[in-house]
């Protein structure tokens, strides 16, 4: 790798690990600022994957780390809290099993 490439390689990691902060700092999961950061992640992954300055692997590694040292757990298991800890009502789904025209 030459200097120049790893001078942007570095610069990339620390912009995505910027981002992934914020992202992850969001305490509002359904924000329009969280989503907006989650658009602007996607563009900055797919952006480094074809300039082919970083591979897939690389970037799910910083990503679960930067999640890691955040959150002190894994992206699955933050998954599942969060799954157990939801107090949303349930919500039965079965009446749209019924087509519309027969639904009262």
């Amino acid at each position: 790798m030459t200097i120049k490439n790893q001078t942007s390689y570095s610069k990339y990691v620390s912009g995505i690990k910027n981002l992934l902060n914020l992202f992850y700092g969001t305490k509002d999961l359904n924000s329009s600022y969280r989503k907006h950061l989650d658009h602007k992640i996607q563009g900055y992954i797919e952006a480094g994957i074809i300039s082919d300055l970083i591979t897939k692997e690389e970037l799910q590694k910083i990503i679960d780390d930067e999640h890691y040292s955040i959150f002190k757990m894994t992206r699955k298991e933050r998954r599942k809290k969060l799954k157990l800890s939801s107090n949303g009502p349930e919500v039965d789904w079965s009446i749209y099993d019924i087509p519309t025209v027969h639904r009262r």
